[in-house]
């Protein structure tokens, strides 16, 4: 008996202290410095170290290129001033005070103390709800770190520094080593950070890289761009395309009129499309793509592809040569062409009535077939100008044909002669 009450009072004392800590309900809001929400993701609560609440975090080293190629070109967190912020739920069951801790993984399972959150203390046996944790990691790059752990961070410019770390709830005053999977280290948040500095211009072991836009299809208050990317990296998000007034590789350097589409939904490829929609028609937007990678940082933005939104329906119902126009999108000499053969020679016999009704009733479903694909509209346009051709230079290319046979034959009976 002695031997069981030993045991359920040895599992009470470790169970009493081992608090929960777990990501916001309402949203757990991460930041940097106050000043950047990075981008994270995870899988599940962050309870397991197999999947953890990833964060990525931009820095600086304290030049330019880093911020002439961030979404924020100014305030990017230099390494002797970092610092997390993570909205956290916490239920303590502590005995006294517990602050929060972030630790680092060592080589074991344990994980080291690195830093502990500032700020006011999770009251005892108590419930801290929403509560915004703010460690200072600063010195997770630091050349003295803590016993047994190793991380340099001396690449983050070139290469991308992950760092495995843990947060928990203690009233524990002695900041040393825990053991997440038992005891009094249970109930806390792993994190996995990842620190870039990187940049796509070529400098170092990057990349330079720079999207081509090769050619847009015109739409109804949209457009469609075809693009070129030389290589798709693992830390690639999304696409942003831009409105340029005037154009520079690096987005810190360029005058940008308007952010037109940030897109997590497209998946990024060597080549493509992407659709930026609910537009200005009328309006001659002039576009330059970017990859935005998870640390914020752009490549280089593409030289710009100008194009002009229409309202199709109304360039249509204008015009009326439904699949000609669709072909070539704008105003032409050969659609003018078309439209007065229909209107001085077509409309003038019922026969051409009949077909011109029989047009009208058939050919505008296959338009939005038509706009979308270019070689479709090219195979149009180049059957207009074919037409366009025989029907205005026909008798002149008949005529020359009659002509270069008569002479053929008056030299092939002149030889016969001979």
């Amino acid at each position: 008996m002695k031997i069981i009450l030993t045991h359920v009072l040895f599992f009470l004392c470790f169970s009493s202290s081992a608090s929960t800590v777990r990501l916001a309900a309402a949203g757990s809001d991460i930041n940097i410095n106050s000043i950047y929400a990075p981008f994270n993701s995870v899988s599940g609560d962050g309870t397991a170290s197999s999947a953890p609440l990833k964060i990525y975090i931009p820095m600086a080293a304290g030049g330019t290129a880093q911020t002439d190629n961030h979404i924020l070109t100014t305030n990017l967190p230099l390494l002797a001033a970092l610092n997390l912020r993570i909205t956290t739920d916490t239920v303590s069951d502590s005995a006294s005070n517990g602050s929060w801790k972030l630790y680092l993984k060592d080589t074991t399972t344990n994980y080291n103390f690195l830093s502990e959150s500032t700020g006011v203390d999770c009251p005892a046996g108590g419930t801290c709800t929403t509560f915004g944790t703010n460690f200072t990691i600063n010195s997770v790059c630091n050349v003295v770190a803590p016993s047994g752990v190793s991380v340099d961070c001396s690449t983050f410019e070139s290469s991308v520094v992950i760092v495995n770390g843990y947060i928990h709830l203690t009233d524990d005053t002695n900041f040393g080593a825990i053991d997440p999977t038992t005891g009094t280290g249970l109930g806390g948040i792993y994190v996995q950070l990842y620190i870039s500095g990187v940049v796509y211009d070529g400098s170092g072991a990057t990349s330079d890289i720079q999207p081509v836009l090769t050619s847009v299809i015109i739409g109804d208050a949209g457009l469609r761009y075809y693009y070129t990317l030389s290589s798709v990296l693992t830390y690639f998000r999304d696409f942003t395309a831009f409105d340029l007034s005037a154009h520079n590789v690096n987005f810190g350097q360029a005058t940008v009129t308007e952010t037109l589409s940030t897109d997590d939904e497209i998946v990024l490829n060597t080549s493509g499309y992407f659709d930026l929609k609910e537009l200005t028609n009328d309006r001659t937007y002039n576009v330059s793509l970017a990859v935005r990678d998870r640390f914020g940082f752009y490549t280089k933005l593409s030289s710009p592809l100008s194009a002009t939104p229409l309202s199709i329906s109304e360039f249509l119902e204008k015009n009326q040569c439904y699949l000609i126009s669709a072909g070539f999108m704008e105003q032409h000499y050969v659609l003018d062409y078309f439209r007065h053969i229909r209107d001085e020679y077509l409309m003038s016999f019922s026969f051409g009535v009949a077909f011109v009704e029989m047009y009208y009733a058939t050919a505008p479903q296959y338009v939005p077939f038509i706009i979308t694909h270019p070689m479709v509209q090219a195979a149009i346009r180049s059957a207009a100008y074919g037409l366009y051709f025989i029907f205005n230079f026909g008798v002149y290319i008949i005529g020359l044909w009659f002509l270069v046979r008569f002479i053929k034959l008056k030299l092939s009976k002149t030889t016969i002669l001979d």
